[in-house]
């Protein structure tokens, strides 16, 4: 479990990075060119892709440590992008109201 700690919090960092480039985009153009939460968390799972090669490599093949990282990765951005999509939506009803 301990394994999980480095993943999640490559997944928080990132997940951040991505929401302030998201709020970049958006304050800088219209608001077609927001990433909702379920386009952030693609993203997210492609980077995860991306990650476990990097860590395949680097480490000198996947083991059960890798796939625990990798785990909690995808686990950060899955949480996050449900919080994401929450928050989305209250601020489109109040919108709406």
């Amino acid at each position: 479990m301990l394994y999980m700690v480095p993943g999640l919090l490559a997944g928080v960092v990132f997940y951040l990075i991505l929401t302030v480039l998201n709020w970049g985009v958006e304050a800088m153009s219209s608001k077609k060119y927001q990433l909702r939460a379920h386009g952030r968390l693609i993203v997210h799972c492609l980077v995860a892709i991306a990650f476990t090669i990097f860590l395949a490599v680097a480490g000198g093949g996947g083991n059960w440590a890798t796939q625990m990282q990798v785990s909690g990765f995808i686990l950060a951005g899955c949480i996050l992008s449900i919080v994401t999509s929450v928050t989305d939506r209250s601020r489109d009803q109040g919108k709406a109201d």
